[in-house]
């Protein structure tokens, strides 16, 4: 599980863990349970995101890319 607070162009990305088995399936890799996301809090400039995923995929955040 991971919480997260997301800001407006923020977001979360959720892939593959590194060394898994790419031949598993769709069914094998949900067999543990969905990907589950709760709004825990709603503010004015930022919400609080509660992420839940089977142990085969990574959640990290993505931050928007600076401009050079």
């Amino acid at each position: 599980m991971l919480v997260v607070s997301r800001k407006e162009n923020e977001s979360i990305k959720i892939e593959p863990l590194d060394g898994i088995d790419l031949s598993l399936t769709l069914h094998e890799v949900f067999a543990q349970g969905p990907i589950v996301l709760t709004l825990k809090h709603v503010g004015s400039r930022r919400v609080r995101i509660v992420v839940q995923a089977p142990h085969a995929l990574k959640i990290m955040r993505s931050e928007p890319e600076s401009e050079s």
